[in-house]
Parts: structure tokens; C-alpha cells; sequence
């Protein structure tokens, strides 16, 4: 707040209402104002106009509003507060108190404005004939007026595009961009992702012939819900099928399917920052995105073909509608995620939940209940249709993940961590150096400490949990990333501050470019966490030649623990090659080429190394070791050079590079 000693100036503004909105337009520039506060029955707005001096906006309402609901937006040349009526349909005759005078820097806003009733002309009032016809002689004296300048486009300013979503802006394809860069860099997946990614490929090239999918013969510990592999297949098919009928490596089709996932995994993140530009201004959607895109797990998951990932899009929607106030569609949303993807969103939805109320933002508790519990119900019915149909059995995929999870605590065959992993390391990895900004936005932004108090609540809970990985919490980094861009924005309009502002503001600069800097590291790293896939991809690289001409018939056999790290159907060829993932002790005899992580095999020579990052210098040197993680092996009777093909008719024999030799010796 300024100085109560400085003497301050009110601007003008005009006011107008609709039958559920008051509408206040202060005519500064957005980057004037420096604070703003919205009561149930008081708004302040504060600021400094170069020139003029510091100014002060003090409304002392006629009625009561909504302050949670309030919408600001910081426009070029003015700011807008939309303040929702806590009685709907009442018309305000006047937008202050009896008491308080009206100032002559009040005008009406005819664009938002509704008259009251013909009696309340005759009383006499603000909407008297007298008052409009003195509206016109002033607005005559002015004379003629220059045409209005065109209108700029505001990011965080949008259209509607569609439900949730808005026309996209170039926040969001950077966003996009910033996606298909990982993607780029790191083709290949991880076992997590193995049931999703080889899902889309039996949807996309099987069709509805079930008896070839995968899941028949590596169904995993636990069934997963296809709805979120066909959704993705659905969205990537167009280009799927473009790829197929050229003839183009399979491995394109999975870089299809991927995209097609980190498309939706955007639109989610843009629907939340739709909303967060209408209720917190257009900068902090702005400074949200550009967190968002120099950080590195967020975007590297948003291609990966994880049940969590699909959670993510829909939770990201979900953060939007909070932030709207409504809270009914919000819930719901959340109630659908996690009784079809994730049942973990539950729990975060329950502080949302106690907070909503809290906050008396809830106007009807039983339509709420009723409502999200519908919809959670209808996402039950569709998830055991499909995924009945799909598994050959009557099931319900995410009630068998809780019940292994939860109930028979079985996760922690796949490893332990502390209780405080979340906290000390999972999402300091996640934030990078943005998380520095925490502290000092909690401080100066109260706005976004209940949000934050809920986040934390979340990832508290699952912290009690002994298995910890950093996607089950990876719903929470959305709302610190709010937090962040909260207090960039605060940086960054005191900048000017001729005391240490600008000093504070290039701190968080040099944050970002080393925050930036540390997610290309994580990139480099991951690009070597994947030897399976670039194992067998260098495989038909070596032997596409000897395959073509007919020479070889490749039977490959792919153990476990390539299978695990980037071999997907997607980057199996489709002619002349044949994959074998046989577990357990038997003959390799038939087998041409071995991918595996073995050092050596008998009857078998190697063939091809694939080096990567021993994970555990990574920390204790500064450059990391390259060690051997994965290998290919070639059968004995094989490893001999082919023979050259035998000349054209009618042509005379060539000499060959070893007749050349023979002849020097």
C-alpha cells in the first residue's frame, strides 16, 4: 500500500451492471497500478501515474459482492474489475453508499449498464433526464473524436474457443514447441509407459482384431483403462495413417502418438491459464507459462503415455473451473479422474473440497455431492464397459490399482523412500530454481496461500505412502507454478523501484536462465536413459542393407530389460523381421541377434554397445561417466561378412577391396 502521508489524486472510472455483475473500469494503464483489493463491500486499487503522481481508488459499495469470484483485468489502457453481485438480479441504483458523495471522476459505462425501473427516474437520481442530457452537452463540447485506435491483442486476453478451452495464443505454442523439443531429443519410453504406448499401436495398427493386442500376453501387475491410449490414437490416427500408407518407419507413428499426447497435455495447461489471466490478470498468465516452459518435468511428461499424464490435462481443466468459482464442474471433473485414471486425484480433491466451503463458494452442498458423485459413477460405467471389452473379463481397472495399492500395500516391492523425498527431493527436481520465488510470493501474494495450502496438504498425505515417485505428486507443480508466476509479476512491475527494484528483478532473471539451464542438463541426461531403443534402432540401421537384398532373415530376441528401456512395438519393423520377447530359460539357438544388458552370451559374439550416464556420478563429477548399458549380439555362424552381390549379366567381374589387397601383398 502507499504512503497514507502522500496526498493522492482519484482517477476517473465508469461503472456499469448487468443483472449479476458490477463493472468498474479505472482509466490507467495496467502497468500504473501497483494494488488492488476487493471486499464485500469495499474495492481499493493503488498506483503511480508517471507525471501525475500516486493515486488511490477507495469504492465504498452500495451493495455487497463476491470478492472470491471477482474478476481483474489489466488491460493496456485501463483495468477492469468484474465483481459478481451476491444478490443477482437486484439493480443498483448508485455504486456507492447514500453517504458517500459521488465524485466528479464518476461516469456511467452504457455498455454495461441496466436503467431501473421508470419510478426510480421519477424519484430523481443519477438516472434523471437532467443528468443525461448534461452526459450529452459535455460529450457535444468535446467535439468530434478520433477514430478509435485498433484494439491489441493482451496475452492472456482470449476468445472462447470451445467448453474449457480458448483460441490458443503464443504462449501456447511455445508451450507446444518447448513439448515436441523433448520429444525430439528423447523418441523413445520407459516401462511405465510400455502399457499406453503399446495399446495405441494395436489400436492404430491392429484395429479390432483384440487377439493380436499386447496386453494379452504382458497384461503388467495391475490392468490400466484403455480410454486415455484410444482418446490419444483417436486425435494422432490422421497422421498414423499418412505415415502407414507412405511407407515410413513405424517409429514415426509413435512420435504421432506422442504429439497427439502432448497436444492434449497443452490444452490443459492452457485452459488453466485462461482462467488464471481472467481472475489474477493477463501478466500472471503470461509469467505462468513461461515457468512452465523452462522447467523440465512438466513438459518431458507431457508426451509421456502415463495414466498420470492424462490425470494431469484433465486436472489442469479441473484448476481452471476452481479459479472461475465454479465449483460444481470442478469437482466433477476431478470426480471423473480419478475413478478412471488416477485414483490419488481423490485426495486432492478433498482440501479443494473443505476450501471451496470454507470460502462459502459452494452455493448448493447437496447439488455439489449429487453432481461430482454422477459423474464419478458415469466414469465407472465407461471405464468397466470399455475396458470389460478390452481385457476379455469383467473388471474395474483403477478399483484393482487402489486395491493393490492401497489396500495390499504392494507398491513397495518397486522401492522405498523416506517420508521426506517429496519435499527434499522430488519437487526441487520438479521446480528447478523457480522454487526460490515460493517464499517471497507466499509473503506479498496472499491470493494464492489457499490454493498452496492445498497443494501441500496433497502431497503430505502421499507422503506417508513408502513408494514414492515423482509423477504421483506431479498434480501439485501446476499450483506452484502459480505461485511462481505471481511473484514474477510483482518483480517485474517494480522494476522501476529506484530502490533495489531492478536489482531484485535481474536476480530472478539470472534464476530463470540457470533454471533453464539445469532443464537442458535433465534433457541430455534422459536422452541416454533409453539404451533398449537405441540398441534395436542401430540394430536395423547395421542390417537393413543385408535384410533388403534378402541375405538375412533377422529373429530377434528382446529381454526384459530392453523391453523396459525404449523398445516399444512402434520401432519393430514390419517386413522380414521377426521379435521375440520370450521370458525365462530357453534355447537361443534360433535366434539371429540378442538385445540384452548381459555381458556376454554364449554362441553369440557382440555386435553393437550402447553407452549411457552411470546415474550415480552424475551428482559427484562434472562430467558424468559413460558406462555400457546395453548391448546386441549376433549369432557366430553369422558373423561373417555377406558376399557381394554377383555382377549384371554381359558385365565382367569387378575387382573387390580384397582382390585389391591380395594383389599388394
Amino acid at each position: 500500500m502507499a504512503d497514507s502521508s502522500v496526498q493522492r489524486f482519484c482517477p476517473s472510472y465508469k461503472w456499469g451492471q448487468t443483472a449479476t455483475h458490477v463493472v468498474v473500469t479505472l482509466e490507467v494503464e495496467a502497468h500504473n497500478v501497483g494494488y488492488h483489493k476487493v471486499d464485500d463491500g469495499t474495492v481499493s486499487v493503488d498506483g503511480d501515474v508517471p507525471g501525475k503522481g500516486p493515486f488511490q481508488l477507495l469504492l465504498h459499495l452500495a451493495h455487497a459482492v463476491t470478492p472470491n469470484g471477482a474478476e481483474i483485468a489489466m488491460r493496456p489502457r485501463s483495468v477492469r474489475l468484474k465483481l459478481p453481485k451476491s444478490e443477482p438480479g437486484v439493480t443498483w441504483k448508485s455504486l456507492q453508499k447514500p453517504e458517500y458523495p459521488r465524485p466528479a471522476q464518476e461516469k456511467k459505462d452504457f455498455d454495461f449498464f441496466e436503467d431501473s425501473d421508470a419510478s426510480d427516474d421519477k424519484e430523481g437520481g443519477s438516472d434523471s433526464d437532467e443528468e443525461l442530457e448534461r452526459l450529452v452537452r459535455e460529450e457535444q463540447a468535446k467535439g468530434p473524436r478520433p477514430l478509435p485506435e485498433r484494439k491489441k491483442a493482451v496475452p492472456g486476453q482470449r476468445d472462447p474457443l470451445i467448453g474449457p478451452f480458448c483460441a490458443p495464443d503464443e504462449m501456447d505454442f511455445l508451450l507446444l514447441f518447448a513439448v515436441l523439443f523433448h520429444l525430439y531429443w528423447c523418441p523413445f519410453t520407459k516401462v511405465e509407459e510400455s502399457f499406453n504406448m503399446q495399446a495405441m499401436h494395436d489400436i492404430l495398427h491392429h484395429g479390432l482384431n483384440l487377439s493380436a493386442y499386447d496386453h494379452h500376453s504382458f497384461p503388467g501387475t495391475v490392468p490400466r483403462t484403455f480410454l486415455g491410449a484410444m482418446i490419444t490414437a483417436l486425435v494422432a490416427s490422421p497422421f498414423s495413417f499418412f505415415f502407414q500408407s507412405v511407407g515410413a518407419p513405424k517409429i514415426m507413428s509413435q512420435f504421432a502418438v506422442r504429439a497427439a499426447l502432448g497436444l492434449i497435455s497443452v490444452a490443459g495447461v492452457s485452459s488453466f491459464r485462461w482462467q488464471l489471466g481472467k481472475k489474477h490478470g493477463a501478466a500472471a498468465s503470461v509469467a505462468y507459462g513461461f515457468v512452465t516452459m523452462i522447467q523440465f518435468h512438466l513438459v518431458f511428461y507431457a508426451t509421456r503415455a502415463l495414466p498420470n499424464t492424462f490425470a494431469l490435462a484433465l486436472v489442469n481443466i479441473s484448476y481452471g473451473y476452481y479459479l472461475r468459482g465454479d465449483m460444481t464442474r470442478s469437482m466433477c471433473l476431478l470426480a471423473f479422474t480419478g475413478s478412471v485414471f488416477r485414483f490419488e486425484v481423490l485426495i486432492l480433491a478433498a482440501p479443494l473440497f473443505f476450501l471451496a466451503l470454507y470460502r462459502k463458494q459452494v452455493p448448493s452442498l447437496l447439488r455439489l455431492i449429487g453432481s461430482a458423485s454422477a459423474v464419478g459413477a458415469a466414469g465407472v460405467a465407461l471405464s468397466v464397459t470399455v475396458d470389460s471389452l478390452m481385457w476379455g473379463r469383467l473388471l474395474w481397472p483403477e478399483a484393482e490399482v487402489f486395491y493393490f495399492n492401497a489396500i495390499l500395500n504392494r507398491s513397495h516391492e518397486w522401492g522405498t523412500s523416506p517420508i521426506h523425498w517429496y519435499v527434499t527431493s522430488a519437487l526441487p527436481r520438479a521446480m528447478l530454481g523457480t522454487a526460490l520465488f515460493i517464499p517471497t510470493s507466499l509473503w506479498f501474494n496472499p491470493r494464492v496461500r489457499d490454493l498452496f495450502v492445498c497443494a501441500c496438504v496433497y502431497v503430505s498425505i502421499f507422503s506417508l505412502l513408502p513408494h514414492k515417485e515423482l509423477r504421483f505428486v506431479l498434480y501439485v507443480v501446476p499450483v506452484f507454478n502459480m505461485v511462481c508466476a505471481e511473484e514474477l509479476v510483482r518483480l517485474w512491475r517494480g522494476r522501476e523501484n529506484p530502490k533495489y527494484g531492478k536489482y531484485w528483478f535481474r536476480g530472478a532473471t539470472t534464476i530463470l536462465a540457470f533454471t533453464l539451464f539445469g532443464t537442458w542438463g535433465f534433457l541430455k541426461v534422459s536422452q541416454q536413459n533409453y539404451p533398449g531403443g537405441a540398441a534395436l534402432e542401430e540394430l536395423h540401421n547395421l542390417e537393413r542393407l543385408n535384410v533388403t537384398r534378402g541375405l538375412l532373415t533377422p529373429h530377434v530376441h528382446i529381454d526384459s530389460s530392453a523391453a523396459q528401456q525404449g523398445v516399444t512395438r512402434f520401432i519393430e519393423e514390419q517386413r522380414r523381421w521377426v521379435y521375440s520377447k520370450k521370458e525365462g530359460e530357453h534355447d537361443m539357438a534360433g535366434y539371429t541377434h540378442l538385445v540384452t544388458d548381459k555381458a556376454s552370451v554364449e554362441g553369440f559374439v557382440p555386435f553393437i554397445t550402447v553407452t549411457g550416464v552411470d546415474l550415480s556420478s552424475v551428482m559427484t563429477s562434472p562430467r558424468p561417466r559413460m558406462v555400457p548399458k546395453m548391448r546386441v549380439f549376433k549369432r557366430k555362424d553369422l558373423d561373417v561378412a555377406p558376399p557381394p552381390p554377383p555382377p549384371p549379366p554381359g558385365k565382367p567381374q569387378q575387382a573387390t577391396e580384397a582382390d585389391d589387397d591380395d594383389e599388394e601383398l
